[in-house]
């Protein structure tokens, strides 16, 4: 049968009510200390292999002996496109325009642009000899395309256009789908 002295709040639901609320400030606090203390442009930056942050003079990691001035270098450069498991993040001054195709170019375009594209604990004198560790190259795999910075990463021009190429393709095979159901 119906009851209605079963329905009312008991005194188990205040202690819940409690610790619900409780547990709530808690982490509203955490949350606005962890804000109010961090350092929120890490988030929003980009960083190569030894931890320093593309454009500026932070570094994630603690180690002096890998601390590099990246403040001049505001562009992300991946040594391998295809495979970015072998691929070293490197900070840029400036993302490269032009086709290289083998070593030699490269040194010219290091030498004569003053951009350098390969980690920075490698020598410049090192570029041409395409240094390694086991497989992953330090400075960038041969063919290099042309790259235009977005959102401070240099992509390779032809990655863009065949994404473009493939939406509009996509949205071709739509419109006359949608015209032959019409």
């Amino acid at each position: 049968m119906y009851n209605e002295e079963s329905l009312e709040s008991k005194f188990t639901d205040r202690i819940f009510g409690f610790i619900f609320v409780s547990v709530s400030l808690v982490i509203i606090g955490l949350w606005i200390y962890v804000i109010a203390l961090s350092d929120l442009e890490i988030l929003f930056s980009n960083y190569d292999c030894n931890g320093n942050v593309c454009g500026s003079e932070k570094n994630l990691k603690p180690l002096l002996f890998m601390k590099f001035n990246v403040s001049k270098y505001k562009y992300l450069l991946h040594t391998n496109f295809e495979d970015k498991v072998l691929s070293v993040p490197v900070c840029v001054q400036r993302c490269p325009d032009r086709f290289i195709n083998s070593s030699k170019q490269l040194s010219n375009f290091i030498n004569s642009t003053g951009v350098f594209l390969c980690d920075p604990r490698i020598p410049p004198l090192l570029y041409e000899s395409q240094p390694r560790i086991l497989n992953v190259s330090l400075c960038p795999t041969l063919p290099l395309y042309p790259t235009i910075p977005i959102g401070g990463v240099c992509i390779p021009v032809n990655f863009i256009n065949h994404s473009n190429l493939q939406i509009f393709n996509i949205m071709r095979i739509q419109n006359s789908l949608y015209r032959y159901i019409k």
